[in-house]
């Protein structure tokens, strides 16, 4: 049943977004496409949710993993919640299109009472910044040249180009620093922009974690270190490295716009089978430091080329397992790069906030300057795994430019701090 539902979408789909291209200010035509595109949306719509997920190893039914659940269904929810932002991003565009109002179209009312909740923390779609919209650009373009996109999206991406180097008002606004799209340039861009595009397929191994480890070397040396910081190289397997490059590098998933660096999650989009086995082997490899601390959060970023990244913090979690996946050779300088792990903890009477906003910076780096900190280098395939309480921050970077170079790492939040 779900099968041919997806077959009905995948078909649908194409054709609807297609007619959209084609429809300019047709009002008649945009509501054929719009009605069809809703159509396609509905077949695709995924079922309730459960807290039993298969595993990504065995393929049997586990309970009690929140993470992976949230992860599981929230892959399947997506192209819905996405596409039901391509419905309504044009729906805040129809005054400009031919004068076509928004009353023209009557959405379905599964569309209307959709929960939108995890769709909205990402703010106004209004809101973004040239790097965004460039790396945006890249990437539509290399999916149109290796045909997982068809042509007409040349037209996504000249959009694109021409809004990221437009500015609004008179207004300097460096490449990484956000703005407010007029509404001209939100009719540019709107239909498409930070909605779901493309999603690569992604399939587990017979090993994703590099099975040539000493795990029990390792886990030792982590559990004997105070504060526990270690990190090491190789950390996946070849066939794995190659299947998250290949993920992050494809899949239009960086909804997230930060300054200097893109964000992708777990629920929205990067849950996939190949990161959900490299969490699970990462239970059984390190049982005394993941075990059965349940997954709290996954994420992969993005960055600029040059910058200095996130900002010193620390995280709410048990343990973070931090790792980058981009060629070594995109790193203009190899001794820097990685991360800086402070040997500093937040003080018990601090909240989340305080250790945690941005806006606190100058406390934190007070309360870290009277200690030692640990300088990780950046490598391709390095692993970082350290005391989640333990304030870190991404150390300055120098990466060449373009959608291959850019510096991607990914991490793992285990256990509840």
């Amino acid at each position: 049943m779900l099968a041919a539902r997806d077959n009905v979408a995948a078909h649908l789909q194409p054709t609807a977004k297609a007619m959209m291209f084609d429809a300019g200010a047709d009002p008649g035509l945009m509501r054929q496409a719009v009605a069809l595109f809703a159509e396609a949306i509905l077949h695709a719509r995924s079922p309730p949710w459960t807290t039993t997920v298969p595993s990504a190893t065995t393929g049997h039914a586990e309970e009690d993993h929140p993470g992976r659940a949230r992860a599981f269904y929230g892959q399947r929810d997506l192209a819905f919640r996405h596409n039901l932002a391509v419905l309504e991003n044009i729906w805040a565009t129809m005054d400009d299109i031919g004068g076509l109002k928004s009353k023209a179209i009557t959405l379905p009312t599964q569309m209307k009472t959709t929960p939108r909740a995890d769709m909205e923390r990402r703010g106004s779609p209004f809101i973004t910044h040239a790097s965004k919209l460039n790396h945006d650009a890249e990437q539509i373009s290399n999916l149109i040249n290796n045909g997982k996109l068809p042509t007409k999206f040349w037209r996504v991406v000249h959009d694109y180009i021409e809004v990221a180097t437009s500015r609004p008002d008179t207004e300097e606004v460096s490449d990484h620093q956000y703005f407010v799209m007029s509404m001209e340039q939100f009719t540019k861009v709107g239909r498409f922009f930070n909605t779901l595009l493309y999603l690569p397929p992604t399939k587990p191994l017979p090993h994703a974690v590099n099975p040539d480890l000493d795990f029990a070397a390792l886990e030792e040396s982590y559990l004997s270190s105070d504060p526990n910081i270690l990190f090491f190289d190789n950390f996946l397997t070849p066939e794995a490295l190659q299947g998250l490059i290949d993920f992050c590098n494809e899949g239009t998933i960086y909804f997230d716009t930060r300054e200097g660096y893109l964000g992708a999650y777990l629920d929205e989009g990067l849950g996939t089978p190949l990161l959900l086995q490299i969490a699970d082997e990462l239970r059984w490899r390190f049982p005394m430091i993941v075990g059965d601390l349940p997954l709290g959060n996954a994420w992969s970023y993005k960055y600029d080329s040059t910058g200095k990244g996130i900002r010193i913090h620390a995280d709410q979690a048990v343990v973070n397992l931090n790792f980058w996946i981009t060629p070594d050779d995109a790193n203009l300088d190899p001794g820097s790069g990685g991360i800086v792990v402070y040997k500093r903890r937040a003080p018990a009477d601090w909240s989340f906030a305080d250790y945690n906003h941005f806006q606190n910076e100058g406390k934190i780096s007070r309360h870290v300057a009277s200690g030692e900190a640990v300088v990780v280098p950046y490598r391709q395939n390095r692993m970082v795994m350290f005391d989640s309480t333990l304030f870190h921050k991404t150390d300055s970077h120098r990466f060449k430019k373009g959608l291959f170079n850019r510096r991607i790492n990914l991490t793992f939040l285990f256990g509840s701090g």
